[in-house]
């Protein structure tokens, strides 16, 4: 059961539009530039500290087990995680998250702020972001060198070794602080896709980094493990 009924009567999209009923506004949405094609969807009350995550196409997105992980190992780099259910089965099965909510992806930095929050957050940040993005363009430059392109299903971008050589050149721009978040990623999760990209890093209201989402899909089912990984604390 959900806070509307019986979740198996309306599935994943319904529980979105259940959401906007409710004052929910559609914020974001991931897994496709195409919003129709998109494999999860953020909403938000307007002026709220907190957003809902729905994983409407769950199936190979390891972002759930990530999840778990920042709600049991809060720390620097993590978003803040307040609860991750499973709804549903079969082809129906989608996870509603509730977080923190993050402002100013990294990627949006080569544009016009949007209003005076983010415009403040990018003032704090801007050092970072051209320190971290300077490391993640030599990065994927050495990989494709190397034939390893990260937009291909490929064993050799499942290495977590790729993660570490990622986490040295952040540690010579100065990022030591990013480089340990991401062995301890690499160590925590050995045989998932990095997916490093600008877009996958936010900011705090106070400027802090944040790394969104961390994987691209896998070819794969990731079990329905937040009943298990994701409990209340005491």
């Amino acid at each position: 059961m959900s806070e509307f009924g019986p979740v198996s009567r309306f599935g994943p999209m319904g529980y979105v539009m259940r959401l906007q009923r409710r004052g929910f506004v559609l914020i974001g949405h991931g897994g496709s530039d195409e919003f129709a094609m998109a494999s999860t969807y953020v909403l938000a009350k307007p002026g709220s500290p907190h957003v809902v995550k729905v994983g409407v196409n769950p199936d190979g997105d390891p972002w759930p087990v990530y999840a778990a992980w920042c709600f049991h190992r809060p720390g620097p780099f993590k978003p803040v995680v307040r609860s991750l259910r499973w709804y549903g089965r079969g082809s129906l099965r989608f996870f509603v998250a509730t977080m923190d909510r993050l402002h100013a992806p990294m990627s949006g930095f080569d544009k016009p702020p949007q209003g005076a929050r983010e415009r403040i957050i990018r003032a704090k940040s801007l050092d970072v972001v051209v320190r971290l993005n300077g490391a993640l363009d030599g990065w994927y430059k050495a990989n494709l060198a190397r034939g390893i392109d990260r937009r291909e299903w490929r064993g050799e971008a499942q290495d977590a070794r790729l993660t570490h050589s990622l986490a040295k050149r952040c540690a010579k721009a100065g990022l030591s602080d990013v480089a340990g978040f991401l062995r301890a990623l690499a160590a925590a999760f050995p045989r998932f896709h990095m997916d490093p990209a600008p877009h996958n890093w936010m900011f705090r209201e106070d400027g802090a980094l944040v790394m969104l989402d961390p994987f691209t899909r896998i070819l794969a089912d990731i079990p329905a493990t937040a009943p298990r990984l994701v409990r209340r604390k005491a």
